[in-house]
C-alpha cells in the first residue's frame, strides 16, 4: 500500500493525526514531482488543522511553479489575508498593515502595503 492510499484511509477512519503525519510523508515524497498529490496532501493537513505552515509552503510552491494558481491565490486571500483585514478594520483610526514577508512568494502580495481608514 502507498502512502497516499494509507493516508487516504487513516482520513476515512477518522483517525486524523495519523493521517496527517501519512499526508506529510506524502508532502515530502511528491516534493517537486506530482503537483495533484501535493495538493491533495497540503490542503488535509490545511482544513484538517494540521500543521499550516507546511500547507502553506506547499501551496506557496505549487503557486509559484504555475499549478493551480487562481485556485491557491483564492485559499490563501480568504485563508490569511481577509482574516487579517478584518480584525484591523474594528480597530479605530488609521492601521498600515504591511502583508508578512512568508507571502513574498505570492508574486502580486509581495511588498503590499494596505491602509485602512
Amino acid at each position: 500500500m502507498d502512502t497516499i492510499e494509507i493516508a487516504r484511509r487513516l482520513a476515512e477512519l477518522g483517525q486524523t493525526e495519523e493521517a496527517q503525519a501519512a499526508y506529510s510523508l506524502v508532502l515530502q515524497e511528491a516534493a517537486e514531482r506530482n503537483p495533484e498529490l501535493e495538493l491533495e496532501a497540503a490542503s488535509y493537513l490545511f482544513f484538517s488543522q494540521g500543521n499550516y505552515q507546511v500547507a502553506y509552503t506547499a501551496f506557496v510552491s505549487l503557486y509559484n511553479r504555475g499549478f493551480y494558481q487562481t485556485e491557491l491565490m483564492d485559499l490563501m486571500t480568504q485563508a490569511f489575508y481577509q482574516p487579517n483585514i478584518k480584525l484591523l478594520k474594528r480597530r479605530p483610526g488609521q492601521i498600515s498593515l504591511s502583508v508578512p514577508g512568508g507571502l513574498s512568494g505570492l508574486r502580486g502580495f509581495a511588498g503590499s502595503v494596505l491602509s485602512l481608514q
